[in-house]
């Protein structure tokens, strides 16, 4: 069941947060450089917060996949039973939130 998990986020929310945008950045000419000065580095911080509550709110849907679940966040293998615990009480879809909010950062 761990494999199956860390081949799927391996897949789609991997490819999707890290790879393309890195791909993105690179064809572009954008390095990442340090903060300087006050603003730069209260931008910083409000980024490292957002991707902390962005990958809280993945980590915890994808237990609940896991867990309660029974399967992973791939379509090929979905969740047997339906998880209505946790962020999937508040929020339709707490797992694509968190992938948004980890791009946004």
């Amino acid at each position: 069941m761990v494999l199956r998990q860390l081949v799927s986020v391996a897949i789609l929310p991997f490819t999707v947060a890290v790879i393309v945008p890195r791909w993105i950045g690179r064809a572009n000419g954008i390095e990442f450089a340090a903060p300087r000065g006050v603003a730069e580095l209260a931008l910083f911080a409000s980024g490292l917060v957002t991707l902390g509550i962005g990958l809280a709110l993945f980590g915890w849907s994808l237990f609940l996949f896991w867990t309660r679940g029974r399967g992973t966040l791939a379509p090929w293998d979905p969740p047997r039973r339906f998880v209505a615990d946790g962020p999937y009480r508040y929020v339709r879809n707490p797992m694509i939130s968190g992938v948004v909010l980890i791009l946004s950062a």
